[in-house]
């Protein structure tokens, strides 16, 4: 029984040309053969269809569901997946294009307490007979001794970040008290500048 295409032809093959088709098998562009230049276009279609795409993921997915426990070259492999059903073992595609690395490793020394005490170190000029200050401790009042020191004298108490918290201007009768009541516990400094230098005492507020 004749073909409908060779009835339709009365028995004749008619040759078709089409320049468009002669152009795409024998044209080029900038030298390079059309062909050629197909073939670029279309591999580089499909690698994004296949490597950017959802579904180019579900290609590669369809088949690659190898048993537990799944390599990942040195650094361990996955041993179980909380994904259910007929997914269960298909994690190719749920971990695809993940990067696994292992922990960062600090070297650490082991660390043993250690308790710095800061204070002040007294100062004492040597020109100034008989100073002193007590009690040290003390949670009230602070009495000073100003010896063989007359005249004017200014007394600032400073904290451990050297900031003063009193300072005071004091002609020099006798014995003086600082009241240090409302100071919060801890080591302070008394300074006290006078006429001929300097002299500085370390007190303890309890």
């Amino acid at each position: 029984m004749p073909s409908l295409l060779r009835v339709l032809l009365n028995g004749s093959s008619k040759p078709v040309f089409s320049p468009t088709l002669d152009a795409m098998a024998n044209g080029s562009i900038a030298g390079i053969r059309t062909p050629v230049i197909i073939g670029a276009v279309v591999f580089g279609a499909m690698w994004v269809l296949l490597n950017r795409t959802v579904f180019g993921r579900n290609v590669y997915a369809v088949g690659s569901n190898p048993a537990y426990p799944f390599a990942l070259g040195t650094v361990g492999s996955i041993t179980s997946s909380s994904v259910a059903g007929a997914n269960a073992t298909a994690y190719y595609y749920f971990f695809y294009d993940w990067e696994v690395q292992r922990p960062l490793i600090s070297c650490e020394s082991i660390r043993t307490e250690v308790i710095v005490e800061v204070a002040p170190q007294g100062i004492n000029d040597g020109t100034v007979a008989g100073f002193s200050v007590y009690p040290v401790p003390t949670s009230a009042l602070l009495t000073i001794d100003f010896g063989t020191l007359a005249g004017e004298v200014d007394m600032d108490l400073m904290d451990l970040t050297g900031r003063v918290v009193s300072a005071e201007h004091r002609a020099v009768k006798g014995n003086s008290t600082i009241d240090v009541s409302d100071l919060a516990r801890g080591e302070y400094t008394l300074r006290v500048r006078h006429d001929n230098g300097l002299v500085v005492r370390r007190i303890v507020v309890r």
